[in-house]
C-alpha cells in the first residue's frame, strides 16, 4: 500500500476516534491515556508515513540520477571500444542521441576519473582518447606480473 494512502487512513481514524472520544463519558487518567492511545498514535503514525514519502521521493531521485550518469558513462565507453578508443562529443552526440551536455558531463567524469585522455586535433576537436581499450589487443598476451 502507498505510503500515503496509509498515512491518510491512519489520519481518518485518529480523526474518528478523535470523535468517539469527545462523546466518551470517560474522565481522569483513564481519559488522557485513551486520548493518547486512539487518537494521538495513529496521528502520529500518519504523520510520519507521510514524512517517509517525501523523503524516499527525494532519495530515489537521487538514485536514479546516479544510475543514468552511470549508465551514460557506459554507453560512451562502449562507443568508444567500437571507435577504436577515440571519441568526440559529436560521435557520441550522433550514435546514443543524447544532448550535448550530457554527453560533455559524462566524458568530462571520465576524464576526472582517469579513465580517458583529453588530446586535441590540429582543428581544435576535442578527442577523448580510452587508453585501455586502445591497448585490448594486447590482452591476449598478457602475463602473470611476477613473469613480466
Amino acid at each position: 500500500m502507498d505510503k500515503r494512502i496509509a498515512g491518510s487512513l491512519l489520519i481518518a481514524l485518529a480523526l474518528f476516534m478523535l470523535l468517539g472520544w469527545a462523546n466518551a463519558d470517560v474522565e481522569g487518567a483513564a481519559s488522557i491515556v485513551a486520548l493518547f492511545i486512539v487518537v494521538v498514535l495513529p496521528a502520529v503514525g500518519g504523520v510520519l508515513l507521510f514524512r517517509a514519502h517525501a523523503r524516499g521521493g527525494k532519495a530515489n531521485l537521487a538514485r536514479r540520477e546516479a544510475l543514468r550518469d552511470k549508465t551514460v558513462r557506459s554507453e560512451m565507453i562502449r562507443l568508444a571500444t567500437a571507435r577504436g578508443g577515440k571519441l568526440t562529443v559529436v560521435e557520441a552526440i550522433a550514435a546514443t542521441g543524447h544532448d550535448e551536455t550530457t554527453v560533455r558531463q559524462a566524458l568530462d567524469a571520465l576524464h576526472l576519473s582517469g579513465m580517458a585522455r583529453l588530446e586535441l586535433t590540429d582543428s581544435g576537436t576535442m578527442v577523448w582518447a580510452f587508453d585501455d581499450i586502445a591497448t585490448v589487443e594486447q590482452k591476449a598476451a598478457a602475463r602473470d606480473v611476477l613473469d613480466a
